[in-house]
């Protein structure tokens, strides 16, 4: 089975060596600390994306400011391009006491990720510092916060309670952040959100993570989905695998291709679909959609040609 890498369908994160995908469909977050505990699960409830999301799911009678973090291993931010991709649903207007933070490239785990602590780290969010209610890109040195880039997106009148924003940063390796935002919350219509900075203070990164500030009533409306982590040093790689109907298939996959190496897909009992169709979809994609015959039940996925796919 050498160089063939197997994704069943209905089994979607994946954690790949220096490359993080998740999607929450496993229900699974052992892998994440909380801190304090028992504040987020992997909820159906009003999910952002596919069946599950990460959910706060704390119905606090009082203020809260609940963390939780995933740690990341293997990367190394001076020997390739790092992006981060997620989605996210705040269903409260931000304010001074209503807010999150994404914790994008964090030396400490949950229980540091806050202003005040000892924590170093680079994050994206809406008012950790002031009460502008626009994304910002923060850095943050021994728990003290300055704003790097202002997205110029006012996360209430472009994204709103209802809404979701699909966010994407990338850090070169000569250490200059950029930050794009699709407020359709599709991955599709990526525009580019304030001036690029370059800032290479930082560069220890052992975890991402989430930080949700709240009041009583606006606990538990805070949602995490499709986060993507990636790194250029590394060839492309399946992130997840889609099922669009009985008979398509969306891969996500790490890196833009421009072509495609061969692809099998068999049933859970070993037999193979018939290929109807493979495509990378739009121009120079991460996203492969693949026709095939009508799918009965679970599907496994070889991509022989996955380390051949040509980068860029």
């Amino acid at each position: 089975m050498k160089n063939k890498l197997f994704i069943f369908i209905l089994i979607c994160p994946i954690l790949l060596k220096a490359q993080i995908a998740e999607n929450f469909e496993s229900q699974n977050i052992n892998a994440w600390t909380q801190f304090p505990e028992n504040r987020w699960a992997a909820s159906p409830v009003e999910a952002v994306e596919g069946n599950y999301s990460l959910k706060h799911v704390f119905a606090n009678t009082a203020a809260g400011r609940d963390r939780i973090s995933l740690p990341v291993e293997n990367i190394n931010v001076w020997e390739g391009d790092i992006t981060w991709k997620f989605l996210l649903r705040h269903g409260f207007n931000p304010s001074a006491t209503n807010f999150w933070t994404a914790f994008l490239m964090s030396d400490q785990d949950a229980e540091m990720m806050t202003t005040g602590s000892t924590v170093n780290a680079y994050a994206i969010g809406v008012n950790l510092t002031g009460n502008t209610g626009f994304i910002y890109l923060y850095k943050i040195s021994n728990g003290a916060v300055s704003q790097l880039i202002n997205s110029n997106i006012h996360w209430q009148t472009a994204i709103g309670t209802a809404g979701k924003a699909a966010i994407e940063v990338t850090r070169k390796t000569d250490g200059e952040w950029s930050v794009r935002v699709d407020q359709t919350g599709t991955f599709d219509n990526f525009e580019t959100a304030g001036t690029p900075i370059v800032d290479t203070q930082h560069s220890t990164f052992n975890h991402f993570g989430l930080l949700f500030t709240y009041t009583a009533t606006a606990s538990t409306r805070l949602w995490l989905d499709k986060l993507a982590i990636t790194s250029s040093a590394l060839p492309p790689q399946i992130l997840s695998v889609e099922k669009l109907s009985k008979t398509q298939l969306a891969i996500h996959i790490s890196k833009p291709v421009s072509n495609i190496g061969n692809i099998t897909l068999t049933n859970v009992i070993g037999e193979n679909v018939n290929i109807i169709s493979q495509t990378i979809e739009g121009q120079n994609s991460d996203k492969i959609i693949v026709t095939t015959e009508p799918l009965r039940g679970g599907a496994c996925l070889i991509m022989k040609g996955l380390r051949r796919l040509r980068r860029l």
